[in-house]
């Protein structure tokens, strides 16, 4: 479905990398955009992207992407935890409220 092609564009646009590198450097996980080296939430959008948040829960990385676009997933989101160390991050999302059709393999489980 050509949807699922914009969900993992919305991805594509954050690096994941921006956010273990903090974390393999400092030994924390960046407590913002800002921290992680990254623009303004707002900022990194893209066609059916509306804004990707970087955040921690104390002890976990927070992801959360918001989306736009067509109805089955404007408005919708997913949040991605990283957990573990710098040598070994696990990504997991369990969060949001985007379809589960919709989202990346390893979140439909």
């Amino acid at each position: 479905m050509q949807i699922r092609l914009y969900i993992h564009g919305a991805h594509d646009l954050f690096r994941w990398q921006s956010t273990t590198d903090y974390l393999q450097s400092t030994g924390d996980w960046p407590i913002d955009n800002a921290q992680a080296g990254l623009a303004l939430g707002t900022e990194i959008s893209g066609s059916y992207t509306d804004s990707v948040w970087v955040g921690t829960d104390g002890t976990s990385a927070v992801i959360a992407i918001s989306y736009s676009g067509p109805p089955e997933i404007a408005g919708k989101s997913i949040v991605l935890h990283g957990t573990g160390s710098a040598g070994a991050v696990t990504w997991t999302c369990t969060g949001g409220t985007l379809p589960a059709r919709f989202r990346p393999p390893v979140c439909r489980i």
